[in-house]
C-alpha cells in the first residue's frame, strides 16, 4: 500500500480514537474525524464509506495484535495452564487500556469479541486436537468457542465497569474458573 494512504488512514484511525475517548459514538461526525485527521470529508470518503467502516478496520487490526500476541504461545500448555496465555492479553491490554475501554464502551461491541475469539481460537483448536486427535473436532471448538467468547466478554465487562478489580486479579479469576468451573470462583473470594 502507498504510503500517504498508509498514512492518511492511520490519521483517521488516530482522530477516532481520540474522539471516542471524548464523546460517545452517536455524537461523532465525518466532519469531527475529518477535523481531527486535518483532512477534508472528500479524503476521508476516498477511503471510507462511513464511521462503521473505520471501527471494523480498527476491530480488525486489534483481533490481529491479540493474535501476534498469542502466536508465540505454546497452545499445547495453554490446555494446562492458561496463565501465560492470559498474561499475555493483558500484556496487550495494558498497552492501551484506555483506547481498548473507550471502544468497548461502544454499544455494540460484539463483531469485536468475534474476531478476536475467532483468531485465538482456531490456534487452541489445532493444539487441543493435536494432543487429542480422537475428540470430535465439532464438539472441541464449540467448548474452545465457549470459554474464549466468556474470556474475551469477561475483559469487555470489566471494562465498561468501573475496573475496581485489578487486571491481574481478573486474569487469576478466569484462569480459577477455567479449571475448577464455578467453585474457582468460590476459592478466589
Amino acid at each position: 500500500m502507498d504510503r500517504r494512504i498508509e498514512r492518511t488512514k492511520k490519521s483517521i484511525k488516530d482522530a477516532f480514537a481520540l474522539l471516542i475517548s471524548q464523546k460517545s459514538l452517536n455524537e461523532i461526525s465525518i466532519t469531527d474525524i475529518a477535523d481531527a485527521a486535518n483532512i477534508n470529508r472528500k479524503t476521508f470518503y476516498s477511503y471510507y464509506a462511513g464511521i462503521y467502516e473505520v471501527i471494523d478496520e480498527i476491530e480488525d487490526e486489534i483481533a490481529c495484535i491479540f493474535e501476534d500476541a498469542v502466536k508465540n504461545e505454546d497452545m499445547h500448555d495453554f490446555l494446562e495452564n492458561p496463565h501465560k496465555v492470559l498474561h499475555s492479553l493483558n500484556e496487550v491490554l495494558n498497552k492501551n487500556l484506555n483506547f481498548y475501554a473507550n471502544l468497548l464502551r461502544m454499544k455494540d461491541t460484539s463483531s469485536l469479541n468475534t474476531k478476536i475469539v475467532g483468531k485465538i481460537k482456531k490456534q487452541i483448536v489445532n493444539a487441543f486436537l493435536t494432543d487429542y486427535p480422537d475428540k470430535d473436532p465439532e464438539k472441541v471448538e464449540i467448548i474452545i468457542n465457549f470459554i474464549f467468547s466468556g474470556i474475551v466478554e469477561a475483559f469487555c465487562i470489566w471494562f465498561t465497569a468501573d475496573r475496581k478489580m485489578p487486571l491481574q486479579e481478573l486474569e487469576e479469576t478466569l484462569e480459577n474458573f477455567i479449571f475448577h468451573g464455578i467453585k474457582g470462583i468460590v476459592k478466589v473470594n
